[in-house]
């Protein structure tokens, strides 16, 4: 088979702060007849369903925001500079075959890391090797909710937490502007994922399997805990104003589409928060 007319090879990127539905976005796309990566990390009490990742991935993650001197709970901008030569290449190496090891000759995959958010360059160029097409979904999820999960299950200070969404969220959407993307906040895709995925499966011409009631009873089962509800939705005026400015432009992504002036608004935000390091 010719290049021009082998299939298209996709792959759903999902760039979302951790405590953000990452899991259940992919686990449901797997449901849906996605390829899971191969050592998938195992499931815990935070996570019953499971993560949806993979080990190989993470740990490369890892080091490669070692390598630049960071960790994942470092809300700071990572200095790519360590990955433009031999150091680079190596990890860049090892991405493509942690990719080719993790999802063999499937078509349709499901990458997903958090730390993806910070590194999402790095990856694309990995995804692109491996001769993958992304296609992102970017989750957006409350950022004092993301905040006090992280504190509860990591002992993360709120702030710290507020400033690593922000971080997450800023980075995957800048560096994931040119590919065929989903802005969505987390309530949004609880209260309509059949409506979301159905638009993915358009976006990304790929033949989810929504038509299938078994496939769409195991969707339900990542859903069905994670309904909105209004009587605990948080206050927006206790977050800090950049934060809460962020949270509001995205939002409004989710409900009425990307545009020039949202593009700007977070540029100016993004500006802000550099300024403040």
């Amino acid at each position: 088979m010719s290049l021009s007319s082998r299939p298209k090879r996709i792959a759903y990127v999902i760039l979302g702060m951790h405590r953000s539905g990452t899991s259940s976005i992919a686990g449901s796309l797997v449901a849906l007849g996605a390829a899971a990566p191969a050592t998938l990390m195992l499931p815990k009490p935070d996570n019953p369903l499971g993560f949806w990742e993979s080990y190989r991935i993470m740990n490369l993650n890892d080091a490669i925001l070692a390598a630049a001197g960071s960790d994942w709970k470092d809300w700071k901008a990572v200095d790519h500079t360590h990955l433009a030569g031999a150091v680079g290449e190596a990890f860049a190496i090892e991405a493509v075959t942690a990719l080719e090891s993790e999802f063999g000759s499937a078509d349709t995959v499901v990458l997903k890391d958090p730390r993806i958010c910070r590194l999402y360059p790095f990856w694309r160029k990995a995804l692109e090797a491996a001769g993958y097409e992304p296609v992102v979904i970017l989750p957006v999820r409350h950022p004092d909710k993301v905040a006090r999960s992280l504190h509860e299950r990591n002992g993360l200070p709120i702030e710290d937490g507020w400033n690593l969404w922000l971080r997450h969220v800023l980075d995957a959407e800048r560096d994931s502007r040119q590919d065929v993307r989903m802005v969505a906040t987390f309530d949004d895709f609880a209260a309509s994922w059949a409506d979301r995925f159905a638009s993915l499966a358009a976006v990304s011409g790929v033949d989810l399997t929504l038509s299938d009631p078994h496939s769409m009873a195991e969707v339900n089962r990542f859903w069905a805990r994670d309904v909105p509800s209004a009587a605990v939705a948080p206050d927006d005026s206790q977050l800090p104003g950049i934060i809460s400015q962020a949270w509001s432009t995205l939002k409004n992504i989710s409900k009425n589409g990307d545009t020039p002036e949202n593009r700007f608004e977070l540029n100016k935000l993004r500006a802000d928060m550099e300024a403040r390091v």
